[in-house]
């Protein structure tokens, strides 16, 4: 399912509208345009736009609970809602947004988090009210037993160091290549230090055989100048800071 919306009413006696329903699906129309429908039962109702792949919802009309999943690595979202009189969920804040229930509201607390990391980790998102299903997590709800998660998948451990070694591996390879063809390569060093632990001392210290190695850096004024400065002692490395405004000020 490329897109899903749903509304679960606490009073049992209510029953959900199919216009705010249908409006809450329709904001989702570029997820996936090959089919939708509507199903509506008294104070539950589910949309869906069909194309492919997984975040579902189930309601077991039987035990009267709500199933929410989201698949084992994240790829389709799921955001959820919980108010004082109803249970609302989709693939889009947008969608829950448009469902009228949840007055959109800044969520302060994770805008730290944001600044220092560039991403929120958990399950708090920008708008107040408003959370992330996990990737790999389940996540259900009665009016008996309350919402209750669970994490069904994990990745495995030794997958996971197999597949860094490979990756980092495969860099260094793709990286000497290049060099060899043309002895000057840009690289952006700092999404590698970040994302590939290990490249930084294993894969670049390697390719100074090469020649020497330049590192570039944007700043602005007197500023960057001491940040190349700094960086070309610790890196022993030839480091050079871009400067808005002002010429181009070296480090060696």
């Amino acid at each position: 399912m490329c897109g899903i919306v749903g509304i679960v009413k606490l009073n049992r006696r209510d029953t959900v509208e199919e216009a705010r329903l249908k409006r809450m699906r329709d904001v989702l129309r570029h997820r996936g345009p090959d089919g939708e429908g509507l199903w509506i039962e008294g104070p539950v109702g589910l949309g869906m736009r069909l194309q492919g792949m997984f975040a579902f919802a189930l309601w077991d009309r039987k035990q009267r609970r709500l199933l929410l999943a989201r698949d084992r690595l994240g790829i389709k979202p799921l955001y959820f809602a919980w108010t004082d009189h109803e249970r609302v969920f989709a693939s889009e804040i947008k969608a829950i947004v448009a469902g009228g229930s949840l007055r959109p509201a800044l969520n302060q607390s994770i805008v730290p988090e944001f600044l220092a990391l560039a991403y929120v980790a958990g399950e708090e998102t920008f708008f107040r009210g408003v959370q992330k299903l996990l990737p790999g997590r389940t996540l259900s709800w009665s009016c008996a037993g309350g919402p209750r998660q669970r994490r069904y998948w994990r990745l495995p451990v030794g997958d996971q160091q197999r597949r860094a070694t490979n990756r980092l591996t495969m860099i260094h390879r793709s990286l000497r290549a290049a060099i060899e063809t043309d002895r000057t390569i840009p690289i952006l060093t700092h999404w590698f230090e970040s994302s590939v632990p290990g490249l930084y001392s294993v894969g670049l210290t390697s390719l100074r055989a090469f020649g020497p190695l330049y590192r570039f850096l944007a700043g602005c004024g007197a500023a960057a100048q001491r940040v190349a400065s700094a960086i070309a002692r610790g890196w022993r490395g030839r480091s050079r800071a871009v400067s808005s405004g002002m010429p181009m000020a070296a480090g060696s």
